[in-house]
């Protein structure tokens, strides 16, 4: 049995970035990384690498100890971990990092070959394998980030594509209807089909896909990526005994129900800063910054994890698109605003509470709409057409006087 101080399970961007804070604060061989997967990148970033050629090379783990195997079984009351190959691994301090996984709808015809996730990247070089036997007709399940980003990678690599999906418009949820309105039309002019409020029923095929059917016609099509969301991987958490909800359950330094057993990244269920309700983020730099103070708890250096909330940012076709926090609530004021390189903003108001703002257009801002979301600062509602920057520049540098900071260019806080 390997006995070791501080236990990582999962390599992601939490896992690496609590590695390389261990390794700093405690002595790296006592540090043991333990990654079922051989590669781990953003999963936004997948249709990028691949249609680049290129393999992702690992974060850096700051030189711990790191083993590729699966854990298959949490004993929180010894202290110990099961590997798929009967191992074990005893721990004074443990991380789960664990991730998610694709939400993959129960839908006939799921399994057959030709339909994927997009989401291990083993399976993206396998479609690597399967796009360079010729042009394929594909259809993508899901308009979020991942779906659109998909839908332009294998448009650039040549084949037909259409994006289904079953809410009334593209990104919901990240932009208004005009916004999202505006990014659909982007895809549509680069030879994408957009079909919204149209439910996929089912795939049909031989063993290998030939069409997908949905509440509105069948699409023949040889290739189907199912970019439908995910959820948390808690299920070694809760087959532990460990307090688990949509995620595992932690407190504010990111300590679960066990004394011995924190959590972090995209299986931590953490506060947010607008819902006042707790929710779990598949976000790698939100997995990082867990990953970071998680590791410095573990480490006996209190670190709080203060509440967060989303953040995307992707390019449609040159169209750049920031979505912050939650601008498309229900019941709140909405107030659109220009940006001075050429883009416009939604910014969304609980009173005088910014809690969501969507860019299109432009990026100049986003860092600082970031950070009055997140930390809820109090802030004068803007005139309906106003510039942007001049509006942020009003609200952002008299906070950095009264906090006695300086006053950076705009480059550095946008």
């Amino acid at each position: 049995m390997m006995a070791i101080v501080w236990v990582i399970v999962g390599g992601g961007a939490a896992g690496r970035a609590a590695a390389r804070v261990l390794a700093a604060y405690c002595h790296p061989e006592e540090v043991l990384l333990l990654d079922r997967e051989a590669t781990v990148c953003p999963r936004l970033h997948i249709p990028q690498y691949l249609e680049e050629g290129k393999y992702p090379r690992p974060a850096p783990d700051g030189g711990v100890r790191r083993v590729r195997a699966e854990v298959v079984s949490l004993e929180p009351s010894a202290r110990r971990l099961v590997l798929s190959d009967g191992r074990k691994v005893s721990y004074g301090r443990l991380l789960l990092a664990t991730g998610a996984v694709p939400a993959l709808p129960p839908l006939p015809g799921a399994r057959l070959r030709g339909v994927i996730s997009l989401w291990e990247w083993e399976e993206a070089r396998r479609l690597a394998v399967f796009l360079r036997r010729g042009a394929v007709r594909a259809v993508v399940v899901g308009a979020g980030p991942l779906g659109v980003r998909a839908a332009l990678m294998l448009t650039r690599m040549g084949c037909q594509v259409a994006v289904v999906e079953a809410l009334p418009q593209v990104l919901p949820g990240l932009v208004s209807e005009d916004m999202a309105a505006v990014v659909r039309d982007r895809l549509r002019a680069v030879g994408v089909e957009v079909h919204c409020a149209e439910e996929v029923q089912g795939f049909e095929g031989d063993g290998r896909l030939r069409a997908v059917r949905t509440s509105r016609r069948r699409m023949p099509c040889q290739l189907a990526v199912l970019a439908t969301g995910t959820r948390p991987d808690a299920m070694l958490a809760a087959e532990a005994g460990l307090e688990v909800r949509q995620g595992v359950v932690v407190n504010e330094h990111l300590r679960s129900s066990d004394p011995n057993v924190w959590a972090a990244g995209d299986v931590a269920e953490v506060p947010d800063a607008v819902l006042g309700r707790p929710r779990c983020y598949a976000l790698w730099s939100a997995a990082a910054e867990q990953g970071r103070i998680a590791a410095l708890n573990m480490a006996g250096i209190p670190r709080r994890y203060p509440p967060a909330v989303p953040f995307n940012s992707l390019d449609v076709a040159g169209l750049r698109v920031v979505s912050v926090g939650y601008p498309c609530l229900v019941g709140i004021d909405r107030v659109h605003l220009r940006s001075r390189s050429g883009g416009v903003a939604l910014l969304s108001f609980r009173e005088q509470t910014l809690v969501g703002a969507a860019l299109l257009g432009t990026v100049d801002g986003g860092g600082t709409l970031y950070h009055l979301i997140r930390y809820r600062r109090l802030v004068p509602l803007p005139r309906a057409g106003q510039d942007l920057q001049r509006w942020l520049a009003g609200v952002w540098v008299p906070w950095l006087r009264r906090a006695g900071l300086r006053e950076p260019g705009w480059t550095a806080v946008s």
